[in-house]
């Protein structure tokens, strides 16, 4: 501090602080006085000259209060506070602070519960293992970038991301548009990436990008798989998309079809810039599989617990019966246990059917939301890679021109500073 300073182009230089609600609280320059009497001017002027400070203005609704700022000559604001209160001339005087979220960053239903986006220490985990979806959403929410969901489908109607679908929609098992939903993972997929802020229930990391709906069966047993599989990933490249997240993978999947889909995308999307194609690496606590493990230009994705730990049968989160894939394919890791989400919305979804942390062997949360529409514990690898495709979204609309992959140091330092 003591030579920034001295630096003749630094203005003023303040500590940061924490308390036991805050962990980071900064200073600005200004701090505020209120004088006992209207009579009182004289002395703040005579004090504010005093202290080398500035009195930058009187409250128009509270005229007895005055804005005042430090200056390269004097102390901090909070130090200047103390002196104005201590000098016992002045009714009050304190600081102006820097507080984090103090409108909890959004007002969404369920955002309390989002770890992921913030993390204040939910679940027993480690305040600040998050994304910094408050800090992110200062510079970008997603406008103008389509984020492809290639999944079983999204509620097209659903009511946290109705505002958000794409106009243009694909479902491969039928070559037709619109998009079929013919699952539950897709919705809980899309609300990670672009639930819109609407206070109704979560809020998405890329609130404003619009969400493709590719549907797929996701059932390997399916004739021609792979052929439609890489239908959805073209449809996506050949229509508009910017980011493509895909929750889904297998070693038995293994196919030059596919491959060839994804190199498409890389190499010809988003006009010849290339789309940002990410993978989840699987959740069998081994190595990561296939397609994450294909293309050094996939991002593929693990996913970790609200301790910052890989996801593994003994992480915080108690869920003993899967582990995150890991191992030299690996790119970035995600939040990716207890999420709450998007559900298909009425009886259809995983709530009120599928207790995902209970079957897990969780014992953290034992009961899903009241509302059906949403669900308190979607999880795995498939949880992960959606927050990487929204932090893919933040970055392309700050950035259009970004090339996001594993080569592009430029685009992954920032989404590792964000998802790390």
């Amino acid at each position: 501090m003591t030579a920034l300073k001295q630096n003749k182009n630094v203005e003023i230089v303040s500590p940061y602080f924490k308390s036991a609600n805050s962990k980071k609280i900064g200073l600005t320059n200004f701090f505020y006085v209120k004088l006992k009497t209207t009579t009182d001017i004289a002395l703040l002027n005579q004090y504010a000259k005093q202290t080398k400070s500035i009195i930058v203005k009187q409250d128009v609704f509270m005229p007895l209060w005055y804005v005042l700022s430090c200056t390269k000559a004097s102390e901090n604001a909070m130090e200047l506070a103390n002196k104005f209160f201590e000098s016992g001339l002045f009714q009050y005087a304190e600081p102006d602070l820097m507080l984090e979220d103090i409108l909890n960053c959004v007002n969404d239903t369920y955002f309390p519960q989002q770890w992921g986006l913030r993390n204040t220490g939910q679940y027993g985990g480690n305040a600040g293992t998050d994304i910094r979806a408050c800090d992110a959403w200062n510079l970008s929410t997603g406008s103008n970038v389509n984020v492809a969901v290639v999944d079983h489908g999204i509620q097209l109607d659903h009511p946290d991301l109705q505002a958000n679908i794409h106009s243009l929609s694909y479902d491969t098992e039928n070559s037709t548009s619109p998009s079929v939903v013919r699952g539950d993972h897709g919705t809980a997929c899309a609300g990670i990436i672009g639930a819109v802020g609407n206070t109704a229930g979560i809020r998405g990391i890329a609130p404003n990008c619009r969400l493709m709906s590719i549907s797929n069966t996701l059932n390997s047993g399916t004739p021609n798989i792979k052929q439609k599989l890489a239908n959805g990933i073209n449809w996506s490249v050949q229509n508009g998309a910017h980011v493509i997240s895909n929750s889904w993978g297998s070693n038995d999947l293994t196919s030059s079809y596919i491959d060839d889909a994804i190199t498409n995308a890389i190499t010809n999307g988003r006009n010849g810039i290339g789309c940002v194609v990410v993978f989840a690496t699987g959740n069998n606590n081994g190595a990561v599989i296939y397609p994450a493990n294909s293309n050094p230009n996939i991002i593929a994705v693990g996913a970790i617990s609200p301790c910052g730990q890989r996801k593994s049968t003994t992480s915080c989160d108690t869920e003993i019966n899967w582990g995150s894939n890991f191992g030299a394919t690996l790119d970035v890791v995600a939040p990716g246990v207890l999420i709450p989400t998007t559900d298909r919305t009425g009886t259809n979804g995983y709530n009120p059917n599928w207790a995902l942390h209970t079957l897990s062997g969780g014992t953290l949360v034992t009961t899903d939301y009241t509302n059906n529409d949403y669900t308190v514990w979607f999880n795995g690898t498939s949880s992960a890679c959606p927050h990487v495709a929204g932090v893919a979204a933040l970055v392309l609309s700050a950035n259009p021109v970004a090339v996001c992959s594993r080569n592009a140091e430029l685009v992954l330092r920032c989404s590792i500073s964000i998802v790390c």
